[in-house]
């Protein structure tokens, strides 16, 4: 064929090209909603949902300076602000729905990354989907609460593809470079550890980068000090403020003074959470996760080492770097909590390395192979998770509080009390910390909040519906004492699955 025709030829594939990327990154974008949208669309909330809900719109600023005194101002505004737009706790769903929407935003916008990084197509999506089913992505699509933090994560990445442009041009650096870290520092002021994601992006560029050592480095160098300048402003920003003293500060706010011992923490717990992907842990463990871990662990390893054996090991040790950088806000912070909200960033870089890890061991049939498996089956569990561990539980206690709520009449000022569960009464088949499978009402402030909405949801007319009756709440009633109306959460325990409840 001529060159002409073989030049008409690949006009006429461009239309089809760019639909059939259209139409892809369409699929990313509703790919979360996809797996997720029984969790989003059920009638519940989550702890912190009831009272910021109420906050939102009876304590004006509380909820901002909450999350100010943790140096997380925007993540208050956020919240408070959004919050005040719901009405009540059907309107939950459109908070969750939000965050949903925005991890599919971060899907295709790790996937654009990945792209540009010289990732093939099939690999790209596949990470960039198995991300968002990895369980702490399940916790910002089941929390109201928490949709601030996809928003956090996508200021990271748009900081890293600001300084990616800027280092890669001399023309506009000092603005891109400069916007670069503006956006991290409000990642940073969002959500810390979602900043991290800044680091999971290096990473995915850092498997792929050929050429000399030294170029390598200097990248890296400019990276780093672009997300350390970002970090280093929202923390001075931070501790102006608190001197100032135009917030308070809480005592959150304390930086690790035990280095080693936090590196032996987070090489425990954390680290094995994080390398077992999509297999979720439980109170007390789950030897699923050793194993998925242990396994995970071997392959990075294995895949790093013959990549440095092949094409030197300069490459492996900015990749390992950059893998670092993704704890380094938990390293920092004096907060030791195995929490899977705070290493979002940790497993996805893991993720990462275990996709270029399997192509180099495997090859690229191999690879998408293992992680076409993994992001089916991560799907599964996790429309599974996120509403059998979070959004039917949660459900289920609004139900039986709503059920008890019935009995209140406000004319009759009655005495009502609450029998709180213990946290080992879930009704979810499992439960680790307090993030799957826990409780709302074993605290002693939760029952109220949430009474509060329903008593107000029941009485519209009636300002104050919840003046008009008296609020206890425990374990047990107290001795000698009699109430009008008594609201039994014990039985949230019998709904566990008898299979469950043997264990």
């Amino acid at each position: 064929m001529s060159r002409g025709g073989c030049d008409a030829e690949a006009e006429r594939r461009r239309p089809t090209q760019r639909a059939w990327r259209g139409w892809l990154l369409v699929g990313l974008l509703l790919f979360p909603l996809g797996v997720y949208a029984p969790a989003v669309f059920h009638r519940y909330g989550f702890r912190d949902d009831y009272a910021v809900l109420r906050e939102a719109r009876e304590e004006s600023g509380k909820v901002f300076q909450f999350c100010a005194a943790q140096a997380r101002p925007l993540l208050g505004w956020l919240q408070e602000h959004s919050f005040r737009l719901a009405d009540g706790i059907d309107d939950l769903r459109w908070l969750r729905l939000t965050g949903t929407l925005l991890l599919g935003v971060v899907t295709a916008t790790l996937f654009v990354l990945l792209r540009r990084a010289g990732w093939a197509a099939v690999e790209a999506m596949l990470v960039a989907a198995l991300i968002v089913v990895l369980p702490s992505a399940q916790l910002i699509a089941s929390w109201a609460v928490a949709w601030p933090l996809a928003g956090a994560v996508l200021l990271a990445l748009a900081a890293f593809a600001w300084a990616e442009r800027g280092l890669g041009r001399r023309e506009g650096r000092a603005w891109a470079l400069g916007g670069a870290v503006v956006l991290m520092a409000a990642s940073a002021l969002t959500y810390q550890p979602s900043a991290q994601f800044y680091c999971v992006a290096m990473v995915a560029v850092a498997v792929t980068r050929a050429g000399r050592p030294q170029e390598t480095w200097r990248w890296l160098a400019g990276h780093g000090v672009v997300a350390g300048t970002g970090l280093a402003l929202a923390f001075g920003l931070m501790l102006a403020v608190f001197a100032a003293g135009w917030l308070p500060e809480s005592k959150r706010v304390a930086v690790e003074a035990d280095i080693p011992g936090k590196l032996a923490w987070l090489a425990g717990r954390p680290l094995q959470n994080a390398l077992a992907t999509i297999v979720l842990n439980r109170q007390g463990g789950a030897p699923a996760v050793g194993w998925t871990a242990l396994l995970t662990g071997a392959a990075i390893a294995a895949g790093l080492a013959r990549r440095g054996w092949r094409a030197g090991w300069s490459g492996v040790a900015v990749a390992g770097l950059a893998a670092a950088g993704t704890v380094v806000v938990n390293l920092a912070v004096a907060d030791r909590w195995p929490a899977y909200r705070v290493i979002f960033a940790l497993a996805a870089g893991g993720v990462v390395l275990l996709a270029a890890a399997l192509s180099e061991l495997g090859g690229r049939r191999a690879a998408r192979g293992v992680l076409a498996v993994m992001l089916l089956v991560g799907a599964g569990l996790a429309a599974r998770q996120s509403f059998g561990l979070v959004a039917w539980p949660q459900g289920l206690e609004l139900n039986l509080l709503e059920a008890g709520a019935a009995r209140i009449d406000p004319a009759l000022r009655p005495s009502v009390f609450v029998l709180t569960p213990h946290a080992d009464e879930h009704a979810a088949v499992s439960r680790y910390g307090d993030e799957f499978g826990s409780l709302t009402t074993d605290s002693y402030w939760a029952p109220k909040e949430i009474l509060k909405h329903i008593m107000r949801a029941r009485y519209p007319g009636m300002p104050d519906v919840n003046e008009r009756y008296r609020f206890e709440c425990g374990h047990q009633l107290p001795p000698g004492r009699t109430y009008d109306v008594v609201i039994d959460l014990h039985r949230v325990r019998g709904y566990r699955p008898a299979a469950a409840r043997e264990r």
